[in-house]
């Protein structure tokens, strides 16, 4: 709803800014002015609140169809209880409480630093030698963990996928090795009946019939060699894709 209010609000002619602010900050409180020009403190929207175990501050002012909007995204994350703010003309005033007690290393979560931001060293103090400062975490490292996780799961799919492709082609073997087995064992049947009465039969017809049992013989060992060379790469490839997963 609000992306709809905005793209309402542009379409309509409103203009967008981000104001000026300066931050300083304490042990136990982030000070921020935010520069706007407003009429009346009604006019101005809010919002303090956690995620994703970080504060966030969202501002929104609309005065003679110009628009100021600020949203940011702090370092750690901030107490809501205890915080609070004040309207006063053309600055809005907060007083921001942090969750644990400490020096932030800087304002942001992230480490570019936007134009509008600004230091207020009349309200900054530097912490003491012997504590320093509270690091957030390092955005740069948590997108290039993210972004190893996503390939690690696109590995492990892609593996998956080419061995449900080995197991098919490994049933699919083992079928036509089955479908070859049933026509040798027929053929063998037909040979069986026909040697019953072979000793009836006529010279020349005995060898045509050794001629056919010669050729049939090559196809049949032929036949073997295939089944057993296929059978024999199906065996290689599965043993090769459990190595890899074993590895990883």
């Amino acid at each position: 709803l609000f992306w709809m209010g905005c793209l309402l609000a542009m379409s309509s002619g409103t203009e967008f800014r981000a104001p000026i602010f300066k931050w300083a900050q304490t042990r136990q409180f982030i000070h921020i002015t935010v520069m706007i020009k407003t009429s009346s403190p009604d006019d101005v929207s809010i919002l303090l609140n956690n995620h994703n175990g970080r504060g966030k501050l969202f501002l929104e002012t609309t005065v003679e169809d110009k628009t100021a909007q600020l949203n940011l995204e702090f370092l750690l994350e901030i107490d809501r209880e205890i915080s609070s703010y004040k309207v006063q003309g053309h600055f809005v005033n907060f007083k921001i409480s942090k969750k644990e007690p400490g020096f932030w290393s800087r304002l942001l979560y992230t480490k570019t630093r936007p134009s509008n931001m600004k230091i207020d060293f009349k309200k900054w103090i530097e912490p003491p030698e012997s504590e320093g400062y509270i690091d957030g975490g390092d955005p740069d490292e948590e997108e290039e963990e993210k972004e190893s996780t996503r390939r690690k799961k696109k590995k492990k799919k892609k593996r998956k996928k080419s061995a449900r492709k080995v197991k098919n082609r490994s049933l699919k073997s083992n079928g036509y090795s089955r479908e070859v087995w049933r026509r040798i064992e027929d053929f063998a049947n037909k040979l069986q009946d026909s040697f019953s009465s072979f000793h009836t039969l006529p010279w020349g017809t005995k060898v045509a019939y050794a001629y056919l049992i010669g050729v049939g013989g090559a196809m049949v060992v032929t036949l073997l060699g295939l089944c057993a060379w296929d059978s024999l790469q199906g065996w290689r490839e599965e043993k090769m894709v459990s190595g890899r997963d074993k590895q990883d």
